[in-house]
């Protein structure tokens, strides 16, 4: 019988919510700093706010996304109108042009992202 290779990884991070003055937003510590949540989703505050800010009402989110209970998106909103200054600088930082930027990449003629370090011109000899 041969023996199996295994590789040993850490444990994921348990996800640690903290609560803000709004019911159903909390801060969340990631690999990139205090993110602000929709409690037990993955949906980002930012993000609410940038659908809010093209047009989009708290029906069209939650149509967009029926998993959300109607309560914390429209509690979502009102962190946001809440704290406009501080969720606008977050939308500014996830613009494409502003991560792309960040992580020395660019988007190609096809629209797919490339790394600096990965363009076909470069020689590893």
């Amino acid at each position: 019988m041969q023996a199996v290779n295994t590789v040993q990884t850490e444990a994921p991070r348990k996800r640690v919510e903290i609560p803000t003055e709004h019911p159903h937003v909390v801060r969340v510590e990631t690999e990139f700093g205090n993110k602000l949540y929709l409690r037990g989703s993955r949906i980002q505050i930012w993000l609410l706010a940038q659908f809010y800010r093209q047009g989009d009402s708290a029906e069209d989110i939650i149509k967009t996304y029926p998993h959300l209970n109607p309560a914390a998106v429209y509690d979502g909103l009102s962190y946001f109108l809440d704290h406009k200054e501080e969720i606008v600088q977050e939308i500014i930082e996830n613009r494409a042009d502003v991560v792309l930027a960040k992580m020395d990449a660019h988007l190609d003629e096809r629209g797919f992202v490339v790394f600096k370090s990965t363009t076909a011109h470069e020689s590893t000899t």
